[in-house]
């Protein structure tokens, strides 16, 4: 019971950690999903723990800090178990784009030359991160995946120890030494008495904690072959390829094939490393691309409504010439059948309209400019109101213009008073 409440509050410690880093960085896109996976992967791995750091990618360093989960990872060799130093780096892209993986040895370890998995920084390179899919891979398979093929060909092995200068050279084999199964990582880990034993690990399980015996060398190399019979655990995670580390009487590979396999490691490397950029680049085009169609959609939308307007007005203009055109061939029509009529009666309508009296003369000549004042105060308004006229020109003509319009509606009325005066 002690154990439990031990473990309940160490993990629960963990899960503060990571709140608070997630609430610093605030650089991931899917922070819930980043949470929900670090959390997963903490319950079934308590010897990770999750820290702030920047990750040196490529030949430069970036300046943001992401998440790193720094501990040790259980793997079994010939039935016993040894723990792996590791750092998962989750990029900023997570988990559209795979952690980061490195193994980390401790002073005692160096990494096993020509692993198959691990090139020499330590840089992990599986099946599972370059057919990574978000929706279907996760933090626990990758640690599953991890264990299962380093329980297969172990990534590190003990340092050798330095001989003196009287001894002839040894060959570049280390002695066969076991490696403590509780090795120190590169972050502090928690005491025996804050975690809970490797029973209670669930997801991964592991058997009782003993200390190995210790072996001297071997004539044959490779890592010792303890008495241990229990069979190593089947993690879940794709399957991969056995491990092709040389046995000690096969030469060395041909440096081509060397330089090959590390140039691509290293080109695979800095395409991880550039996908985030390429990634946020791209949405920020596609973004940019789309408010430019919403744009051009709506000017569209624009000229077509500016089209059917036009073309409405052209249908309406045609009606009204047709109108003015039909008007002008009936008022043709009048005018011709008039003028025969006229000239059949032998009446001139200029003589029969013309004034009979000097005030009709008048009349006549005082009501045509009074019209033509009235047309002329109209002109002025529409030219005010469209602004090509200046109001104190305006002011002056139309205070003329009126004065002129009055006296000559005042001579039509008196005339007007003369001629009903004269009548019998």
């Amino acid at each position: 019971m002690a154990a439990n409440n031990s473990a309940n509050n160490y993990f629960t410690q963990q899960v503060a950690t990571l709140d608070s880093l997630l609430y610093k960085l605030r650089c991931y896109r899917d922070p819930q999903r980043v949470r929900t996976d670090i959390v997963e992967i903490l319950r079934n791995i308590p010897s990770l723990q999750p820290k702030a750091g920047t990750l040196a990618r490529g030949q430069q360093a970036n300046n943001t800090q992401i998440l790193c989960l720094s501990g040790t990872i259980p793997i079994f060799y010939n039935g016993a178990q040894y723990n792996i130093p590791i750092s998962l780096w989750i990029i900023e892209a997570y988990p559209f784009s795979p952690p980061i993986c490195y193994v980390t040895p401790t002073a005692d370890m160096i990494i096993k030359p020509r692993h198959r998995h691990v090139d020499s920084s330590g840089m992990c390179y599986l099946p599972y991160l370059s057919n990574w899919n978000p929706n279907n891979c996760n933090l626990v398979g990758l640690v599953g995946t991890l264990s299962k093929v380093f329980g297969q060909d172990p990534p590190v092995r003990a340092q050798a120890p330095s001989q003196p200068p009287s001894q002839p050279a040894q060959p570049a084999t280390p002695p066969q030494q076991t490696y403590p199964p509780q090795t120190a990582s590169p972050s502090p880990t928690p005491t025996k008495s804050s975690v809970p034993p490797p029973q209670s690990q669930p997801g991964y399980p592991q058997p009782s904690y003993s200390q190995p015996p210790s072996y001297g060398a071997q004539p044959t190399g490779g890592y010792p072959q303890p008495s241990y019979t229990q069979p190593p655990p089947q993690y879940p995670g794709p399957t991969n390829p056995p491990p092709t580390s040389l046995p000690p009487n096969q030469p060395f590979e041909d440096p081509a094939t060397v330089a090959k396999r590390n140039a691509v490691r290293s080109a695979t490397e800095r395409i991880q490393i550039r996908l985030p950029d390429f990634y946020a680049a791209t949405t920020k085009d596609i973004d940019q691309l789309m408010l430019k169609t919403s744009e051009l959609d709506d000017r569209n939308r624009q000229l077509d409504m500016e089209k059917m307007r036009l073309e409405a007005d052209r249908n309406k203009f045609d009606s009204d010439v047709e109108s003015l055109a039909k008007s002008f061939d009936d008022i043709s029509a009048w005018l011709d059948v008039n003028d025969s009529n006229q000239s059949q009666s032998g009446v001139d309508i200029d003589v029969i309209t013309e004034p009979k009296d000097i005030l009709s003369k008048q009349l006549l000549q005082l009501v045509a400019e009074d019209a033509t004042i009235e047309d002329t105060l109209y002109y002025l308004d529409k030219k005010l109101n469209s602004g090509g006229l200046p109001l104190d020109t305006y002011l002056k003509s139309v205070r003329q213009l009126s004065t002129e319009q009055f006296l000559k509606r005042a001579t039509i009325r008196k005339i007007h008073e003369r001629q009903r005066s004269a009548r019998p």
